[in-house]
Order: structure tokens, then C-alpha cells, then sequence
């Protein structure tokens, strides 16, 4: 299973908790930390399941950097 494709892979679906990611990674953003807002992110939508591939995958430079 693609953890990237997969409707039922855990994580904020709406409302305070998809808040509270949007919150802590703006907040990583704004100090700087480009690699800790990846990283959250990506923990947040695969979640603990996801392998070491699905994670460098999702974590990879994308041809819209965050800026």
C-alpha cells in the first residue's frame, strides 16, 4: 500500500487539530526551520506507520519550495 495514496492513512481531517499543525508550522516557518515544517508535515499526513521510502519520498524538494 502507498501510504501517499491511501484514503484511511491517520491525520488531521479538519478543525482545531488540523489548527493546531497549521499553527506549529507557521510558527516553524516564520523562525526559519524549512527542514522541522517537512518534517512535521510529513509525520502529520503518513503518520507512524509510514516507512523510511514514504517519508523520503514526501519529504523530497518539491518544484515549489516553501519560502
Amino acid at each position: 500500500m502507498n501510504p501517499l495514496l491511501a484514503h484511511d492513512v491517520a491525520g488531521p481531517a479538519d478543525g482545531p487539530a488540523l489548527q493546531k499543525v497549521v499553527d506549529a508550522e507557521d510558527a516553524l516557518l516564520e523562525a526559519g526551520d524549512v527542514a522541522g515544517a517537512v518534517e512535521l508535515m510529513v509525520d502529520t499526513w503518513l503518520g507512524p506507520s509510514a516507512d523510511e521510502a514514504a517519508r523520503a519520498l514526501a519529504s523530497a524538494p518539491s518544484p515549489h519550495p516553501i519560502r
